[in-house]
């Protein structure tokens, strides 16, 4: 059996602490979803900050679709205004979330886990994948936590 140690992990060195990996950003937002928003609308939730990855994300949603065969389905992801990396499904993907009796959907995307920082904020958005077949207003809530981007490559992918 073979044993295969991360750099971070090998006995070279003290545990990472967070003066050397930095604070942890969390960003919050809640909104009123009061509008049927048709398929295709993008609902910009809160931003992605400069020079951070996300780490960790979970949406709170109320049951926004009454109807006893609820359709609506909203996707989570990045939207990118000054490049061209648009994910809109990169944080909760293919998730009915609006249409089940409400409740909390965590992050189930890898993706998103895997976006690089860049040097300018980016938002997280709701794609509107399926409006809801009978709207019941209620309330949307998105939590996102961010780490400053690893300094000297201590989050560099390595070959085991």
């Amino acid at each position: 059996m073979a044993t295969v140690t991360h750099p971070l992990a090998s006995n070279s060195g003290h545990a990472l602490n967070s003066s050397q990996a930095g604070q942890p950003v969390i960003a919050k937002a809640r909104l009123q979803y009061a509008a049927n928003h048709a398929a295709g609308d993008v609902i910009r939730l809160c931003k992605w900050p400069a020079g951070h990855v996300l780490v960790d994300a979970y949406l709170e949603i109320d049951d926004l679709d009454s109807n006893g065969s609820p359709e609506l389905d909203l996707d989570i992801g990045m939207v990118d205004d000054q490049g061209t990396t648009d994910d809109p499904d990169c944080i909760i993907e293919n998730t009915l979330v609006g249409g089940v009796a409400g409740g909390i959907v965590r992050m189930n995307s890898k993706a998103a886990m895997r976006i690089a920082a860049v040097d300018y904020d980016r938002h997280i958005a709701a794609t509107v994948v399926t409006d809801a077949a009978t709207l019941a207003a209620g309330e949307i809530g998105i939590v996102c936590v961010f780490l400053p981007a690893a300094p000297n490559g201590m989050d560099e992918k390595i070959t085991l």
